[in-house]
């Protein structure tokens, strides 16, 4: 006698019973960490989200280095693997320069690709041994940006070769033909006649921070250090933590603000998912990095940092000094009122004294660990590791036994690489709510898991005897 037979089912009668089922075979999803977003002002380059996944040199060619864009580089520096940038402003405009031929009349129109009051330089001039090459170059001051050469016939269009070629390859330029048969003449380094920068208020950083709300990222930052653009973040973070979001923030004021009304700031975010950077430092230049520049490169420094590490006592690449002396006792007031603050350590290098969020007064469904960066980024990493493995299920599988195992399957091996990655301590667990059977289309889970803390405070007991022999 034989058949088939359901998972958990007991057959009466002796036989063999068979039943199949297809094995998942989707990974894991892996821990987001480094990806961020920055809204900066710029000279250059397109008013919006850009996402930049390899290193700073990519930046500088896109927006150039004036404003604010230090900060973008910064989170390069700190350890970003992506960062989503979008430059702010509204209106502005563009930069121009016709290329003329020997009467003086247009031959190709050029204009900037974007709003920028940069003041780039061309050049136009026959190739060194070569009778039908030319080159064309764009300078930034001495610097040489870029440079295309293209061959020209004695009956060629010259015109429409050039406007061609740098349609297709210029990051800098838009051209437009503006006369047939045309021959422009040799120019060398010659001025574009500059536009000028959009304009940047505060209601272009909440086009920003809507903006980013298409992009997944682990830490947002901002180019400033202004309150009315804490205010903003604040408002901000909340809503998309009410919808569900994963991700921190991180703020900070310069030291020219007292320390008291820095730790009164700090205080007022009183959330897990605010950061208060509150000290600036010393570079082995001698250079004074504060401000928004201090706050970027803290960012990139936490937003890169792997949950299963703190970043307590993680040293500032290049720092030589804090920018203030405190005592102990302003240490210990910081960590209470939620500021992270920098110290100088024995050997000469500056590191982050403590490793906290502005999380001060707890919820009652909270414990002392959301007063972690570590810790929160952990259990952050845990929601949106388990929530994008398990998604592709959602309308794939039964909401019987086999497609609820299923679930906890994959959910399970999360848990699982999150022990193995030193994240979780042993025995984290994923399974079905046994008080609440699932229903026609939906089922409860619990997760019991416990996240490792940094081994931070060390006592030592000396226990000395003394004898006269």
């Amino acid at each position: 006698m034989g058949g088939t037979y359901q998972a958990g089912e007991e057959k009466v009668r002796p036989g063999v019973y068979r039943r199949y089922s297809t094995e998942d075979k989707k990974l894991v999803a892996g821990a987001m960490t480094g990806v961020f977003a920055i809204p900066v002002k710029a000279d250059f380059g397109p008013v919006g989200v850009v996402t930049i996944h390899t290193k700073q040199d990519t930046l500088k060619e896109m927006y150039g280095v004036g404003g604010t864009v230090k900060g973008a580089t910064n989170l390069f520096e700190g350890g970003a693997a992506k960062v989503h940038v979008y430059r702010l402003g509204t209106g502005g405009t563009k930069g121009t320069l016709d290329l003329k031929d020997a009467e003086d009349a247009a031959v190709v129109s050029l204009e900037t690709k974007y709003p920028t009051d940069i003041t780039f330089a061309v050049s136009l001039k026959q190739k060194l041994g070569s009778e039908t090459k030319r080159e064309f170059s764009v300078y930034q001051g001495a610097v040489l940006k870029e440079k295309f050469e293209y061959e020209v016939q004695a009956d060629g269009d010259e015109g429409q070769i050039l406007t061609e070629i740098i349609n297709a390859k210029s990051a800098v330029f838009h051209a437009e033909k503006a006369a047939e048969d045309k021959k422009p003449v040799s120019v060398v380094q010659q001025e574009i006649t500059p536009g000028t920068n959009p304009t940047v208020t505060n209601a272009e950083y909440s086009a920003a921070l809507e903006a980013f709300e298409a992009y997944k990222w682990n830490v947002l930052v901002t180019d400033t250090v202004d309150t009315a653009v804490h205010e903003l973040l604040k408002a901000y973070m909340k809503r998309l933590k009410n919808n569900g979001s994963i991700g921190s923030c991180v703020v900070g004021e310069g030291s020219d603000v007292a320390f008291e009304e820095r730790m009164e700031h700090a205080k007022s975010f009183d959330s897990e998912y605010f950061i208060y950077a509150g000290s600036g430092y010393v570079d082995a230049e001698g250079n004074k990095v504060d401000g928004y520049e201090a706050v970027t490169i803290q960012a990139g420094i936490i937003g890169s940092t792997p949950s299963n590490k703190s970043v307590v006592h993680t040293v500032i690449p290049n720092a030589v000094d804090t920018l203030e002396v405190l005592k102990n006792e302003d240490y210990i007031h910081a960590i209470e009122n939620g500021m992270l603050l920098l110290s100088p350590s024995e050997e000469g290098e500056v590191w982050f004294d403590s490793g906290v969020n502005t999380l001060t007064t707890l919820n009652e469904n909270q414990d002392a660990g959301w007063k972690k960066i570590r810790r929160t980024m952990t259990r952050y990493e845990m929601f949106d590791r388990i929530d994008r493995t398990i998604t592709p299920l959602v309308g794939k599988v039964n909401c019987d036994s086999d497609g609820i195992s299923n679930v906890v399957k994959v959910a399970q091996d999360v848990l699982i690489a999150m022990v193995n990655e030193g994240k979780l301590m042993d025995g984290a667990n994923f399974y079905e709510d046994p008080e609440q059977a699932h229903g026609p289309d939906n089922a409860h889970f619990i997760i019991e898991a416990s996240d490792i803390d940094s081994l931070e405070k060390i006592y030592l007991n000396y226990k000395f005897s003394f004898s006269g022999e």
